[in-house]
């Protein structure tokens, strides 16, 4: 076996080992980040926001059971523990319907839909 044969055998696996290494350290990680997870639903992927959205809903159904209106902003927040208020912009009646945000992030937005009884996110 000649020496330049030998020292290119070992090569070989170290830059395989090493490009490997590059991967699982920096692409890996970017790309879970990065990838769309539509697949995978709502409460999963947000679940405390979720879980605090329909406390405010079953909130806001249980006032309009029981006043045949949609509550204010006022009347909603005395309704709720303090950890489940809504911030002022975040629900907004409107009429017979309202709108609720309830949670956001710089490039994100899940709000409730109360005609379909849905949580979305946006975009």
């Amino acid at each position: 076996m000649d020496t330049d044969e030998a020292q290119s055998r070992i090569r070989e696996p170290f830059r395989w080992k090493r490009g490997l290494l590059f991967a699982a350290l920096v692409i890996v990680p970017v790309a879970i980040q990065q990838w769309p997870w539509e697949f995978v639903p709502l409460r999963w992927q947000y679940p405390r926001e979720i879980r605090r959205g329909q406390r405010i809903v079953r909130t806001i159904d249980r006032f309009k059971t029981a006043k045949g209106r949609l509550p204010s902003m006022q009347e909603l927040g005395s309704a709720l523990p303090i950890d489940d208020w809504p911030c002022s912009t975040c629900y907004e009646p409107r009429g017979a319907s309202y709108s609720l945000v309830v949670g956001a992030g710089w490039d994100y937005l899940i709000w409730y839909d109360p005609q379909t009884r849905e949580f979305r996110r946006d975009p």
